[in-house]
């Protein structure tokens, strides 16, 4: 038995526009399509989806040997464009992510709809294998739990990078304390930017103090500060356009 369930996809779309779209397109709109939801759960209706340009960055990955590589942000931003200006998807902008519905969804995803439905298959054989068919509607019905982020040994490291280039630490990403502090973090939904943004804010307002010392994986990604230092206004921004300094200006979230 395969997992996960299954979509449709019609034979047709060979002789649709969208088939000539670009491989990046096409493929972000078969994501797109394996990933929404086949039926309403979690706040999101049949059809729709919560998604991260990170994330789909990390499910669309591919190897030349032993280097990886991703479609940039720009890259999808275009194509997710693209299946607007066609109405294939609909975009709606929420808190770290972009909610996604796919238009006409349940007319090409009811299998009723198909023309020779079953390939031969009667409706008698059909009822007798009912009851051995995985349909994506029945896996989501049981786990309610919503589905966490891929969080990739790159996404650590890269957080662990900053932390160490920014305040001259020597922390690992292969440690276990702190690789698991950020993980948590992520699979809670937030992006690795929002890990490089808390690193950077609480730099500019620590160094150089006695608070220095708690410029730490332990302490900046603590379940009980992170959302508070995420969401901090950055007051030592405002003051630098005042007196003309501003020492981490050349660090971006990327």
């Amino acid at each position: 038995m395969i997992k996960g369930g299954y979509i449709l996809q019609p034979r047709s779309f060979d002789k649709s526009e969208a088939s000539h779209l670009p491989p990046v397109t096409r493929e972000l709109w078969f994501y797109i399509l394996r990933n929404v939801n086949h039926s309403k759960r979690l706040g999101f209706e049949r059809g729709q989806g919560f998604f991260s340009l990170g994330h789909i960055q990390e499910a669309l990955c591919w190897y030349s040997g032993f280097r990886k590589n991703t479609y940039s942000k720009p890259q999808l931003t275009k194509s997710l464009r693209r299946l607007c200006e066609r109405n294939m998807v609909a975009t709606t902008k929420a808190t770290r992510g972009i909610v996604i519905t796919v238009c006409n969804y349940d007319e090409y995803q009811t299998a009723s709809n198909y023309e020779g439905n079953g390939e031969g298959t009667t409706e008698e054989t059909r009822r007798k294998s009912k009851g051995h068919t995985i349909n994506k509607n029945d896996e989501e019905c049981k786990n309610e739990e919503e589905p966490k982020p891929i969080v990739v040994k790159h996404d650590v490291e890269e957080v662990v990078n900053l932390l160490n280039s920014t305040t001259g630490s020597k922390y690992r990403a292969t440690t276990k304390a702190t690789s698991s502090i950020i993980t948590a973090r992520i699979n809670e939904g937030f992006t690795v930017d929002d890990l490089k943004t808390v690193i950077i804010k609480k730099s500019k307002e620590w160094l150089g103090t006695d608070m220095a010392q708690y410029l730490r994986p332990s302490t900046l990604f603590a379940p009980k500060n992170f959302e508070g230092y995420l969401n901090q206004p950055d007051q030592q921004q405002q003051q630098s356009k005042n007196d003309g300094s501003n020492v981490f200006q050349d660090y971006k979230c990327v």
